[in-house]
């Protein structure tokens, strides 16, 4: 996956890559926060947030979890701008357990090792196939016992709801062939990989959370 997939076309400067970065990591803050302390994932020391963009969910969990060390992992542009959106030590004492990595979830070889991954709003960018290979590649980069942690909406089971989350499905069906998943849906998807103990959460109106774990 190019750089110039992850940003839109009028992307083509670094004042406008930074007000597109800006405003997703203002419009994701809260929902972070939510997510963040949603599931206690006391119990892992390092965390890799895939698809991580400028930290903001990585800077939450660090205030949650001050012993764990989290990598933020993304593509080049992403990671070049992360440092205009780091708190300050006030903000976050414990920022400095955040650190940034150059990589790609589509190669499993450039992904950091961690107990602990996180998707956060990655998954229903894609189509099935794509899906699949990400899980795949998490997977086989987790430790026996390490967590995944995926932060997207959930859609009710009879699919019927919430409006917001079936709205915003349609949206990523026509744009980029993915989908918003139900509970039993990504039950499936997960334990197809491999993972088990799935279990969800409804945490904030633009963000839920699930939890699996690999055996």
């Amino acid at each position: 996956m190019s750089a110039e997939e992850r940003f839109p076309n009028f992307c083509n400067t670094e004042e406008a890559k930074l007000r597109f970065m800006g405003a997703m990591h203002c419009n994701s803050l809260y929902a972070s926060y939510a997510a963040a302390k949603a599931i206690d994932l006391s119990a892992y020391r390092s965390c890799c947030d895939l698809g991580g963009a400028v930290g903001t969910l990585a800077y939450a969990l660090c205030q949650f979890y001050p012993e764990m060390k989290i990598t933020v992992c993304d593509l080049e542009p992403a990671v070049s701008l992360a440092h205009h959106f780091r708190p300050s030590v006030e903000a976050c004492p414990n920022q400095a357990n955040v650190s940034f990595a150059v990589g790609d979830f589509f190669k499993p070889e450039t992904i950091p090792k961690a107990e602990l991954y996180v998707l956060s709003h990655v998954l229903h960018d894609w189509s099935e196939d794509k899906v699949d290979l990400i899980l795949s590649n998490v997977y086989k980069c987790l430790p026996s016992g390490g967590g995944l942690l995926i932060c997207e909406r959930i859609l009710n089971e009879d699919k019927r709801g919430p409006l917001p989350s079936l709205i915003f499905s349609l949206l990523m069906l026509v744009s980029t062939g993915g989908k918003e998943r139900s509970t039993p849906e990504f039950k499936h998807l997960l334990e197809k990989h491999g993972f088990i103990d799935v279990h969800a959460k409804r945490v904030y109106f633009t963000q839920d959370a699930i939890f699996c774990r690999k055996m």
